[in-house]
C-alpha cells in the first residue's frame, strides 16, 4: 500500500509540474497579448476565475496568482461545471501547443481512411491451365517424343507412339464396313465412331479409309500447350485407358498466393488490388486484383491464402518466387468497421484498457474541451479507426492532448487518470415497479438480501470457507423468489436480474480463493442494488456503499444494514475504506 501511495503521490506532482510549466509559459509569453483591465470598469457582480485554476474567485479582472495568466469572466467559461468539460484562453491554447483536426466524412481528407497491410507470398502454377495427358485406348508404348521435364509442347504435337491391337482390329472392321457401306451405312458410321472415340484424328481415319490399310502404330497427340511437368511412362510400357502419360501446365499465366493473418482478414477483400514485387524482379511492380481468398484457415500456420492471377510474357516469372506486398484497404471495405471513424494515433490517449480522446467543442466564445472515451477497433498504421465515442465532423485534438489532460486532472475534471469524477446523466436509470410488486414478492426478496448481508459479513472477515456456504444459501434462496408474482415489464426486468445473478452464481461458485469470491460479489452487489431500487423491500433501510480502492482501483459497490463501514473487498486490511453513496428503502 505504502509502495501505491507513493506512485499515486509521484504522479500527483508530474501533473502539477506539468500545469505550473503551462502557468509559467503563459506567465512569460503573455505579457505583450495582455489586456488591459481597469478595476473601475469591472461590475462589482462579476466573478472572475482562471480557466487553469478555478478555485480562483476575484471580483475583479487581473493575473492569476498561481499561474500568472490572465482571469476571465465565469460566465465566459461556459461548460467549466461540466466535469467532462475544460475550458482555456486562447494564450493557453497557443502556449500549450494544441492543435485540432476535423475527422470522418467532413475531414479535409474527405476519402475513407486506410489500412495498409503488407503480405508475403510465392509464386505457385495457375491450376486452371493444367491438365494431365492421359491414354484414350490400351496398348504399348512403342516410342516416346518427350524426353525431360520442362520441355514445350503445344497442342497437337506427337508426344508418344502406340502398338494396340483393339485399335487394329477396329481399323479392320473399318475397312470392311467400307465394302459395304452402300447396304448397310449404319454399320460404317458405327465402325468410324469406334475408333474416332479414342481421340485418333479425322485425318487418320480418312487416310486409312483411303488407302484400306491397317496401321498397326498410332501416335498420340497433345491435348493442350505448356510445360511438361512430369513424365509418367517410358518406352516399353503397356497403357490401360486413362492411363497418365505427363502432366503439362501452361504458364503463360501464374498465381501468386499471399498469406493473410486472421487479424487482418476483416480488411483484405476479394477484388482489392495488391501491389508486390518479386525477389527476382525487385525493379519491377506488379498490380492485381484479388481473385479469391481461401475460405479455410491453416491450421498450422494460422493464415489464409489470398491469390492474384498475372500474365507471365516470355516465361521470366517462375513458380516458387517470393514475393512482397501491400494492401491498402479502405474502412469501408470492412464489415466489422462500418461506420466508423478513423482518428491520427497523436489523439489517442491510453490508460490500461481505456482509450481517451479530447474534442473542441464547437461555438464556444473561449476554447472548450470535451474529454471522450472511445472505442479503438483497429490500427491503421498512422491511424486508429474508432467505433463509438465520436461523431461525424468532430474536431479532435491532435496535439497537445496529453498537456490538456494533466491540466484537467489538477482542476478535478475527467481526465484519463480521473475516471471517477461524475458525469452528470450517465448514470442508469432504474425503473420503478414498487407500487405494483406485491408484498409477497417484497418478503421473498428481502429474505434473498439478508443470505446476500450473511456472505457480505464473511468476506469482511476474509473467510474464504465461510464465504463459500454462505454463497450456496444466498444461491438457494434466489431460486425461491417467485417470478410469477410480477406481470408486464416488471417481470421482464426482473428476467433480466436474474439472468445475471444466475450467471454470477456460477462464478462464484467456481471460484478459487477469496479475490475471485470478492470480483464475483461486486457484480452480484450491483445487480441486488438494482432490484431494491425497483421492487422495494418488505422491510429495513439498506445503504449502498462504495469503495474507491476496491478491484485494482475500479471501485466497486455493496450494501449494508448499518451506515458504520465494514469493507468487504479488503477486511481488515482496509476495513474502514469506503463511503455511503446512498440509502435504499420501500
Amino acid at each position: 500500500m505504502n509502495k501505491q501511495l507513493l506512485i499515486n503521490i509521484g504522479s500527483a506532482i508530474g501533473f502539477i509540474a506539468i500545469g505550473l510549466l503551462i502557468g509559467s509559459l503563459v506567465f512569460s509569453g503573455g505579457d505583450s497579448e495582455k489586456k488591459v483591465k481597469k478595476k473601475d470598469t469591472a461590475s462589482t457582480d462579476e466573478i472572475w476565475t482562471c480557466s487553469m485554476h478555478p478555485q480562483i474567485r476575484q471580483n475583479e479582472p487581473g493575473d492569476c496568482p498561481i499561474c500568472g495568466m490572465d482571469l476571465i469572466p465565469l460566465d465566459e467559461a461556459g461548460g467549466s461545471d461540466s466535469p467532462i468539460r475544460f475550458v482555456m484562453t486562447t494564450n493557453a491554447v497557443k502556449l500549450a501547443q494544441i492543435e485540432t483536426t476535423i475527422v470522418g466524412d467532413k475531414a479535409a481528407r474527405s476519402n475513407a481512411p486506410e489500412k495498409e497491410i503488407f503480405l508475403t507470398g510465392k509464386v505457385k502454377m495457375n491450376e486452371t491451365n493444367s491438365s494431365t495427358q492421359t491414354a484414350h485406348l490400351k496398348g504399348r508404348i512403342e516410342e516416346i517424343y518427350i524426353n525431360y521435364t520442362g520441355e514445350q509442347v503445344s497442342k497437337g504435337q506427337k508426344i508418344a507412339k502406340i502398338y494396340s491391337p483393339e485399335l487394329v482390329a477396329a481399323q479392320k472392321e473399318l475397312i470392311e464396313a467400307i465394302k459395304i457401306k452402300a447396304e448397310l451405312p449404319s454399320l460404317y458410321t458405327a465402325a468410324r465412331e469406334k475408333i474416332k472415340q479414342w481421340k485418333l484424328p479425322d485425318s487418320m481415319i480418312d487416310e486409312i479409309e483411303k488407302s484400306g490399310k491397317v496401321q498397326t502404330e498410332v501416335n498420340i497427340y497433345a491435348d493442350m500447350s505448356g510445360t511438361v511437368m512430369k513424365r509418367y511412362v517410358e518406352v516399353g510400357d503397356y497403357l490401360k485407358p486413362g492411363a497418365p502419360i505427363a502432366d503439362i501446365m501452361n504458364l503463360n499465366t501464374v498465381w501468386v498466393l499471399f498469406d493473410v493473418y486472421e487479424k487482418d482478414l476483416q480488411w483484405v477483400r476479394v477484388g482489392e488490388i495488391v501491389e508486390f514485387n518479386l525477389a527476382a524482379m525487385p525493379e519491377k511492380t506488379f498490380r492485381a486484383r484479388i481473385s479469391f481468398i481461401d475460405p479455410i484457415i491453416n491450421p498450422n500456420t494460422r493464415v489464409a491464402e489470398a491469390r492474384v492471377e498475372i500474365l507471365n510474357s516470355g516465361g521470366r516469372i517462375k513458380p516458387d518466387m517470393f514475393a512482397k506486398g501491400i494492401v491498402k484497404a479502405r474502412a469501408s471495405s470492412s464489415g466489422s468497421s462500418k461506420g466508423a471513424i478513423a482518428v491520427p494515433k497523436s489523439a489517442v490517449l491510453w490508460t490500461g484498457k481505456r482509450s481517451v480522446v479530447y474534442v473542441q467543442v464547437p461555438n464556444q466564445e473561449v476554447p472548450t474541451y470535451e474529454f471522450r472515451e472511445v472505442l479503438i477497433s483497429a490500427d491503421l498504421g498512422e491511424q486508429y479507426l474508432v467505433e463509438t465515442g465520436l461523431e461525424n465532423g468532430d474536431e479532435v485534438v491532435v496535439n497537445g492532448a496529453f498537456r490538456l489532460d494533466a491540466a484537467a486532472q489538477l482542476n478535478n475534471k475527467a481526465s484519463m487518470m480521473n475516471r471517477l469524477v461524475l458525469v452528470k446523466g450517465t448514470e442508469e436509470k432504474i425503473p420503478d415497479y414498487r407500487k405494483e410488486t406485491p408484498l409477497a414478492f417484497k418478503t421473498q426478496l428481502n429474505a434473498f438480501t439478508e443470505k446476500y448481508l450473511y456472505l457480505k459479513d464473511k468476506l469482511v472477515a476474509s473467510n474464504f470457507e465461510g464465504a463459500k456456504q454462505a454463497i450456496k444459501t444466498m444461491e438457494a434462496e434466489a431460486k425461491k423468489i417467485d417470478m410469477k408474482l410480477i406481470k408486464g415489464d416488471a417481470h421482464l426486468y426482473w428476467m433480466q436480474l436474474e439472468k445475471g445473478l444466475t450467471s454470477h452464481f456460477k462464478e462464484i461458485n467456481a471460484a478459487k480463493d477469496i479475490a475471485a469470491q470478492r470480483i464475483q460479489f461486486s457484480y452480484i452487489s450491483e445487480l441486488l442494488a438494482k432490484s431494491l431500487k425497483a421492487f422495494g423491500s418488505s422491510e429495513g433501510l439498506y445503504y449502498l456503499q462504495h469503495c474507491p480502492m476496491a478491484l485494482d482501483d475500479k471501485g466497486a459497490n455493496w450494501l449494508s444494514k448499518e451506515q458504520k463501514i465494514l469493507n468487504p473487498y479488503f477486511g481488515d486490511e482496509m476495513l474502514s475504506c469506503g463511503v455511503t453513496k446512498d440509502s435504499i428503502q420501500n
